[in-house]
């Protein structure tokens, strides 16, 4: 992951619907509640019925959805790394 790949994700992520997220059962929606709307503002909405399930989100969050599934791998070895690094510069300092 470059610093590219990073603005990328920033963009998107300011790009989509702010504020914490939760799951509710019919989809997914913003902890707070929306001043206009009385409840959570919907982000992902599940309409289910005989024989068929429908989502319906904005582009938007569907991009931000989409880009940081795929670069939770990239994210997650990098925390890794940096949290080894963390550790060795603890050990070091401990041994010092």
């Amino acid at each position: 992951m470059n610093a590219a790949d990073i603005d990328r994700l920033a963009a998107l992520e300011q790009a989509a619907t702010p504020g914490e997220w939760q799951e509710y059962p019919d989809g997914i929606g913003t902890v707070r509640a929306h001043p206009q709307l009385g409840g959570p503002a919907p982000i992902v909405t599940v309409a289910e019925g005989p024989g068929y399930c429908a989502l319906y989100l904005q582009p938007y969050n569907r991009a931000f959805i989409v880009a940081w599934r795929n670069a939770a791998p990239s994210i997650i070895a990098a925390l890794r790394c940096a949290e080894a690094r963390h550790q060795v510069r603890v050990l070091r300092e401990a041994l010092e």
